[in-house]
This record gives C-alpha cells, structure tokens and sequence, in this order.
C-alpha cells in the first residue's frame, strides 16, 4: 500500500509564527489516479478515512491563480 506524508513547514514574519502542511504522495500512486500539475484536490473526512476528490471542472484553477 502507498503512503502519503506530511511535511510540516513553520516560518516566522515579525512576531507572528505560521505553518503550512503539505502532503507527498508516491509517482506511481499520483500516476495511477492520472492527476496533473494544476490539478485542484478536495481532501474530505468520511467515516474516519481520509478522501481525496480531484475536480474536473477547470474553471475552479481560473479563481485559484
């Protein structure tokens, strides 16, 4: 089974510390759910499993950029 990782990226600007996360996920894995650089992924909750949604619509990237 694949696995995602979580990377965990801390800065600090004036006195105000922030974080990011991001998640990586193995060539192979994204390869075989055919997602693209640009593509928009929805992360959900469901019964205690994480889900991933991948949009089809474009249109959401115009709004993103």
């Amino acid at each position: 089974m694949p696995y995602v990782k979580l990377r965990v990226k801390r800065w600090r600007l004036e006195d105000r510390e922030y974080m990011s996360y991001q998640l990586t996920a193995p060539k192979p894995l994204v390869e075989k759910l055919g997602w693209k650089a640009g593509d928009v992924v929805f992360v959900r909750i469901r019964n205690g499993e994480l889900v991933y949604l991948r949009s089809e619509d474009r249109k959401l990237l115009k709004y993103m950029e």
